[in-house]
Order: structure tokens, then sequence, then C-alpha cells
């Protein structure tokens, strides 16, 4: 399992290869330098697809921020 308190280049790269070793297909929207846009989607064997944001809303700029 893949755990983390902030989102880096390292973490990401973390992430794609517990999602590998859970046997999952994965693909990002290539937006590591920009966290709060950053975005898996996961697929199981069965098919079911996951949309997974692992930017917190902490880690979003206060100028990104829904208000």
């Amino acid at each position: 399992m893949a755990t983390f308190g902030h989102i880096t280049r390292e973490s990401c790269a973390q992430l794609g290869h517990a999602l590998t070793a859970a046997g999952l297909a994965w693909a990002d929207n290539g937006n590591q330098d920009r966290p709060e846009l950053l975005t898996y989607t996961v697929t199981d064997p069965y098919g079911r697809r996951w949309t997974v944001d692992p930017a917190t809303t902490n880690q979003i700029a206060p100028s990104v921020a829904r208000r």
C-alpha cells in the first residue's frame, strides 16, 4: 500500500507502483507538477473504473480553491 502525507513526484511514482503491483490498469492525466489537478483513472480486472485524486484540499493553492 502507498501512503504519504503530501503529493510529490516520488509519491506519484509510489502510487503508480502500488496500483501496478495490485494488478490494476491505470493512467494519470499528466499533472504531477500541479497536484490540485492530478487525477488517476484506475480499472480493475472486472472493468470497474475509479477516479483517484491524491491531492487533499489543504494542498490546493488558495487562488485555485473554490469559494
